[in-house]
């Protein structure tokens, strides 16, 4: 053989061998091996600190340096980096590389473009027991920041903790927050109760999918209340409102004796809590007296918080950057035949609940009507890990996916109730969160994303089966679409399935 023809049989030998391992890169299969670091999502929240809250043995900042707490140490890795009564919490959320955390000062607005803090540059904000009464604009700016989409997070303390003796405690200024705004008596549907409870260790013994409890900090089930109150729902006055974690004494259905509520108004969520010694971490200022509630063992406080800030942030329409957890490669891939699932055997359905608007929602049939999108090239409807039945929607488990699956539904518009239900169950090889989500959106017909009620990850996981279950009459005489959308990163997949999907209407 020639010289030339040895030389020319080399670069096609290692041309095949780098067009191999790329497509071996970009189309690996489920569960494949880790290829490249993650992308990160940044979510900006705002913790309040101009309305008393380091009064008296009060110390609930995440650091003493204000706005930004950087300045102070600007790769936290311990509570200990940052210096503040609430500085773990702070830490928590900024480890994670995905948050942008700052602190107020002044007057709360939103829509001044001179204030650096203003409410609209961020997507939550967080009120640790507040000591002085908001003013009239303060209580305007903070309820337009959640009706156009921000998160609100309200951290009250038990009657009578007045702690700078001005006549207001925490109960009283957000009770007048909710109550006196000039827009609506009870806007979120909670109060707060005028209460003193000593001790006691309220927990959800209904496991479910609320974020608070399953979310990408993990899984949660009570908190403490050491000197605390607790929360009366009102579902006349806004039907979003619900409880969370209850008083032991109290039904977890009902609507009193609430300790962690949620709530939404407008665009925008809300959560409300009965004890600021629940985000105390036990290293507040010199000379107070200060109790380490974020790592009580009775409970799980270092994760209902950071699980809570989250759901808050993501909001439906909040008013940061749109969350984008990963970045798919911009280049085209090379063209990949759809994977065609082995024939399946005819199967005869369930029979749905009476008033179900959704067909096939146990996937039992195929994957008709729903429609499917896979930039992997895989079947949705599989039969590997079915909750009931032989089958369910798997979504994901391969690097760099993004997977979806939707069915278009007309919601009557004489109903009095439109419930979406579903099962899901997460399984990961992360070790780190959260990189990797499945969104459940309700949509309009044209795709464009109406409400999230609920967005897992994969420190979503349980080990079991989860239900989950909405209220979506807000869009009863409307023809929407509900659909389930995953991504994965770029390494450690995450599989993402749900089963049981229905949408009960009344």
């Amino acid at each position: 053989m020639s010289q030339p023809q040895a030389r020319l049989r080399m670069v096609l030998v290692i041309l095949f061998i780098f067009l191999f391992s790329l497509g071996t890169i970009l189309f690996a299969p489920k569960s494949s091996s880790p290829q490249v670091a993650h992308a990160a999502t940044t979510y900006k929240v705002l913790f309040d600190n101009a309305h008393a809250e380091t009064a008296g043995n009060a110390d609930w900042v995440i650091s003493t340096s204000q706005p930004d707490p950087l300045a102070q140490n600007a790769n936290p890795q311990v509570e200990t980096d940052w210096t503040g009564g609430i500085s773990a919490w702070g830490v928590a959320l900024q480890k994670t590389g995905r948050y942008s955390l700052k602190t107020n000062t002044s007057a709360i607005t939103y829509g001044n473009t001179s204030n650096a803090q203003d409410l609209s540059n961020f997507n939550a904000f967080v009120l640790p027991e507040p000591n002085t009464l908001f003013t009239s604009s303060e209580k305007t700016a903070i309820l337009n920041f959640v009706k156009n989409g921000g998160g609100l997070f309200m951290i009250a303390d038990h009657n009578g903790s007045d702690r700078n003796n001005d006549g207001s405690d925490s109960l009283k200024i957000f009770n007048d927050l909710m109550n006196n705004n000039g827009v609506k008596s009870d806007v979120f549907g909670i109060q707060f109760d005028v209460l003193n409870i000593a001790s006691e260790n309220p927990s959800n013994d209904t496991p479910n999918g609320d974020p608070l409890l399953s979310g990408p900090f993990g899984t949660a089930q009570g908190s403490i209340i050491r000197n605390g109150t607790t929360e009366t729902l009102n579902k006349t006055d806004n039907p979003a409102a619900h409880g969370i974690i209850y008083r032991a004494s109290s039904s977890n259905t009902g609507t009193t004796g609430a300790f962690f509520s949620g709530s939404t108004y407008g665009s925008g969520r809300v959560l409300a809590m009965g004890d600021s010694s629940a985000i105390d971490d036990g290293t507040c200022a010199s000379g107070n007296t200060c109790y380490n509630g974020w790592n009580d063992p009775a409970a799980q406080d270092n994760i209902l918080f950071p699980n809570g800030t989250e759901w808050l942030a993501l909001g439906s329409t909040g008013p940061g950057p749109t969350p984008t957890p990963t970045k798919i490669p911009t280049g085209t891939p090379t063209p990949q035949p759809t994977v065609t699932p082995t024939p399946q055997p005819t199967v005869t359905p369930t029979p749905t609940p009476t008033g179900n608007l959704l067909q096939n929602g146990g996937f039992e049939s195929g994957s008709s009507p729903w429609v499917e999108s896979s930039i992997g090239g895989y079947e949705i409807v599989d039969s590997s890990n079915p909750h009931t039945g032989s089958y369910e929607a798997y979504l994901c488990g391969y690097n760099n996916c993004q997977d979806s699956i939707y069915q278009t539904v007309t919601l009557p518009a004489s109903s009095t109730s439109d419930v979406l239900s579903y099962y899901w169950y997460v399984n990961t090889t992360e070790t780190t969160h959260s990189f990797d989500y499945l969104s459940i959106q309700v949509r309009s017909t044209s795709g464009t994303v109406l409400s999230t009620p609920q967005k897992l990850s994969d420190g979503s996981t349980t080990g079991s089966w989860q239900k989950s279950s909405f209220d979506i009459s807000a869009y009863k005489g409307q023809t929407v679409q509900i659909a389930f959308v995953a991504t994965n990163g770029n390494q450690n997949p995450t599989d993402f399935y749900v089963d049981d999907v229905a949408v009960a209407s009344n």
